[in-house]
């Protein structure tokens, strides 16, 4: 009833008795009569950190060297990260039995010896953290021993500048291949067993030729520059015994447009160099004629006497220094012309060449016949078969010498000779024409 308490009850409907027989019918109302509920915890993230507690380094150990290692647990929550007091770490070796042991610190769980046997190879070890029994996180080492030797190899080369249309062979790189060594940190030079050139068909710069192994500058490789860009060459180099290259090395290639001094002469030949990286070019520059002198006969004319110029020049012009004693026509770059004797005296022939060469030669005009000085052109000695021939090709000198050329064998009976030089062996014998 409203205001009135029951047996046994306060103004809370809470049972304070302990009459038998006496229970609630209905759950108690109103009040903190909630059951308490555990909080979960937050996400937790576990990782093992491992610090070595001497100079020996687990990824480089040599035979009988010992590595102490520490491992230390860390818990991060929300972001932040703290250190795992009292963690039990567990440790074993996960392949290498026969490269490694291993040895736990029985006082620290955290703490192990790590023992490398006379044995080159890898191994795995595998820490295991624990809070109780309960496992919470594992992480891999993995542990190289060998009997600390080590060897490789170093490419250098030079860099270096290069035209539009130059040719490059590795050597112009001046490449150097050294081997270091435990024995010799500084290197010892070694000779390859080859070099070679990496490259690629996309490369606009240069062209390849396999078989010479030479790069070509492309004629427009500066094409959309200011005139001059830098390019890289790959050079790779090989040692007998090793797969593939053992080293390779970028060069560096400076391309610009020649900006060329003048030449300058020295002896038969011509030098010139650029002024931007000193490269030099060179070219034969000389005049060889027939003769250093010349003598004709009024109205003779003669084209047997000639010039010969260099490779890649020719012959621009030849002068008369007196055009009424000797005329010249019909010149041409290969070094030949047409001399005519008019009258008796004497002119100098000058002959020039598109590099710049001249040569004087003095021509005396005579009334009488040019004699004969030398014959040329005639072996000392022909050996031939019986029945076998050979043509004799004497020459007068000098060219302008007008003579018969007559030819008379000392003994028809071993060889004869006609009049145009025939020699035609008829038995085996020595004779003399």
């Amino acid at each position: 009833m409203n205001g009135q308490k029951g047996d046994g009850e306060n103004g809370n409907g809470e049972n304070n008795g302990e009459s038998p027989g006496t229970q609630p019918t209905e759950p108690p109302t109103g009040g903190n009569t909630q059951p308490d509920v555990e909080e979960p915890e937050e996400d937790a993230y576990y990782r093992i950190s491992i610090n070595m507690e001497n100079d020996v380094d687990w990824e480089d150990m040599v035979f009988g060297d010992i590595c102490i290692l520490r491992a230390r647990l860390y818990k991060e929550v929300e972001d932040i990260e703290t250190e795992v007091e009292g963690a039990r770490f567990e440790w074993a070796i996960s392949e290498g039995e026969d490269i490694i042991s291993i040895t736990p610190d029985g006082n620290a769980s955290n703490k192990c010896s790590i023992t490398a046997k006379n044995k080159e190879g890898e191994a795995e070890i595998r820490i295991t953290a624990y809070e109780g029994d309960k496992e919470l996180t594992s992480t891999t080492r993995y542990i190289w021993v060998d009997d600390g030797s080590y060897s490789y190899y170093r490419l250098t080369a030079k860099d270096i500048y290069a035209h539009p249309g130059a040719v490059l062979s590795v050597n112009d790189f001046v490449p150097q291949l050294k081997q270091y060594t435990n024995l010799v940190p500084n290197g010892k030079v070694v000779t390859p067993q080859s070099l070679k050139f990496w490259w690629s068909s996309s490369n606009t710069v240069f062209s390849y030729n396999p078989n010479a192994g030479t790069l070509t500058v492309n004629s427009n490789a500066l094409n959309g520059t200011n005139g001059s860009r830098e390019s890289t060459a790959n050079i790779e180099a090989y040692i007998a015994g090793q797969t593939g290259y053992v080293d390779d090395y970028d060069a560096k290639v400076m391309i610009h447009y020649p900006n060329w001094s003048g030449w300058t002469t020295s002896g038969t030949s011509q030098t010139r160099k650029c002024t931007i990286c000193g490269k030099t070019e060179s070219r034969q520059a000389f005049i060889r004629t027939t003769a250093n002198s010349l003598k004709m006969k009024v109205k003779q004319k003669t084209t047997a006497f000639r010039a010969t110029v260099g490779a890649g020049d020719a012959v621009t012009s030849v002068t008369s220094s007196n055009k009424k004693v000797l005329k010249v026509s019909n010149v041409k770059g290969n070094g030949t012309f047409k001399l005519t004797a008019l009258k008796k005296g004497k002119a100098k022939l000058t002959i020039t060449t598109a590099y710049g060469v001249t040569k004087t030669v003095q021509v005396t005009v005579q009334t009488k016949d040019v004699k004969v000085t030398k014959i040329s052109g005639l072996q000392k000695k022909v050996t031939l078969k019986k029945g076998k021939t050979h043509k004799l090709s004497p020459k007068l000198e000098p060219v302008t010498a007008k003579r018969k050329i007559t030819y008379k064998t000392s003994n028809k009976k071993i060889a004869t000779v006609s009049a145009k030089g025939v020699i035609k062996a008829k038995k085996p014998e020595r004779q003399r024409l």
